[in-house]
């Protein structure tokens, strides 16, 4: 039987780590209380038995001639993976905010399934903090809401049956991962033939058509619009703050209902607005300037819809900068996403970097990712004068729509931080819970000294849009 092994993209994240960067994500909640640390060891034990990947580690073969394996870790422990932080003296905010960072930045122990849990106790209201770590190989944020059934409960009184994880072999070994490698390429061969063949001739022969004649132009567009260059533009440091606001979904509607769009064009919209008055901020011109942003787009089919890893496409959109009403800012960007959907632009995108992906050699993709990751890179990167590729990622992550707990508490509010990329100290990370969207910039320490002005300008661009409502 074939062994399961991660696809090209999903190994690409294990790749991209380095000495500063770690593809991992980072789900921040805040309880409505203290959380039983010991109910939640036992309670995450039981659980375990439901999402096999989180008894699994991501297993290399040597020299990295194939991409890893999933193999289940014959020495798992949950306490490997369940932790609990007490912040000292109790209601220390410095001490807490850089325990936030520590887990943001620390990579996750690859000798175990990439995952972590961690209870922060000591917070000055008495509330404990809730924080779910995982790697970005793992899968995307799609295939996160899978594994959150294990993470969260939709019943504060939610009982299981006790459950020991069954006794694994060990891995196998070098040579043996060198034979399974070989086995496993042999009876991928012709099903790799296939795709690619047919995944340049689809893509050929869309941009041939009209809507890949459309998106091509978008791309060109994008390319060359005259953009900016921000100091977060330059190698990362490894720390990192964070900037949170929180926003009811019901005005998120109200907005969409007054301007049209959806709710992902409205967060843009905010970005937008927040990235101009920080460039303003910063002495930084933005007239007729556009910013460019990179947003993940959920690329699943009927076939891939509940499976793990990683089903997503870059979407390029841009912003348009310079001083303007916030609304001006959103119906340029809704004509924008709305032409690129019209086009197809994200699944051609997913389709390029899918081609790509499968035509290096494992070998190859391991060293092109490390390089492009390395700090040798990314201070080569910082002397260009020219405008970045992109500036930062906008991201929003589907979460429940209902009350989620953990040991029975309520979480009463849940961030994602995003993990930072090479060369790009700030990114953007949007997530759903229970009627309210929060959003979260994260940004490193060096680049973005003053990170925290983001929850101000996104606030003023939200309250902004709620009164051009008002005004019709």
């Amino acid at each position: 039987m074939p062994r399961e092994r991660l696809s090209p993209l999903d190994a690409s994240f294990l790749y991209l780590d380095g000495a500063v960067t770690c593809n991992q994500g980072v789900a921040y909640q805040i309880a409505e209380g203290p959380i039983d640390f010991e109910r939640l060891v036992d309670e995450m034990q039981r659980k375990v038995r439901y999402v096999d990947r989180l008894r699994q580690s991501a297993v290399f073969a040597p020299f990295n001639l194939f991409h890893p394996t999933w193999e289940f870790d014959p020495e798992f422990d949950i306490r490997n993976h369940v932790k609990r932080i007490a912040i000292e003296p109790a209601g220390d905010q410095a001490r807490y905010d850089e325990a936030i960072s520590r887990i943001f930045r620390t990579p996750l122990d690859r000798r175990h399934p990439l995952w972590a849990m961690y209870v922060i106790d000591g917070r000055a209201d008495g509330r404990s903090a809730f924080l779910v770590v995982i790697h970005h190989c793992v899968s995307d944020g799609v295939g996160f809401a899978r594994i959150a059934t294990a993470f969260y409960d939709t019943d504060r009184n939610l009982e299981l049956e006790p459950w020991t994880p069954p006794q694994e072999g060990p891995w196998p070994s070098p040579a043996m991962r060198v034979l399974y490698g070989l086995v496993d390429t042999q009876r991928a061969v012709p099903r790799v033939i296939s795709l690619v063949s047919r995944g340049i001739a689809v893509l050929l022969g869309g941009f041939l058509r009209p809507e890949g004649r459309r998106a091509w132009r978008l791309i060109q567009q994008f390319r060359r619009a005259p953009g900016v260059r921000f100091a977060f533009s330059a190698p990362l440091s490894g720390d990192a703050s964070f900037s949170f606001a929180m926003f009811r979904l019901e005005d998120f509607g109200s907005i969409r209902a007054a301007h049209g769009g959806t709710i992902n064009d409205v967060l843009l919209a905010m970005v937008g607005t927040a990235l101009h008055r920080y460039a303003v901020k910063h002495g930084i011109e933005t007239e007729g300037k556009y910013l460019r942003l990179l947003v993940p787009s959920n690329v699943r089919s009927m076939d891939t819809k509940d499976k793990l890893g990683n089903f997503v496409s870059m979407a390029p959109v841009l912003a348009p900068l310079g001083e303007m009403p916030t609304r001006d800012r959103l119906a340029a960007i809704i004509g924008y996403t709305r032409e690129t959907k019209e086009c197809g632009l994200a699944r051609m995108v997913s389709l390029a970097i899918a081609l790509s992906q499968w035509m290096l050699s494992p070998p190859l993709s391991y060293l092109a990712h490390r390089r492009f990751s390395s700090l040798r890179q990314q201070q080569k990167d910082a002397t260009s004068k020219k405008a970045p590729s992109f500036n930062l990622v906008v991201t929003n992550v589907p979460g429940s729509p209902r009350p989620s707990y953990a040991a029975g508490q309520e979480l009463k509010e849940t961030y994602v931080l995003v993990p930072l990329l090479a060369s790009t100290g700030l990114v953007c990370g949007a997530m759903s819970h229970n009627g309210t969207l929060s959003v979260t910039f994260s940004g490193d320490n060096a680049t973005v000294p003053d990170v925290e002005v983001f929850s101000e300008y996104v606030n003023g661009a939200f309250t902004e849009l709620l009164a051009a409502n008002e005004q019709g």
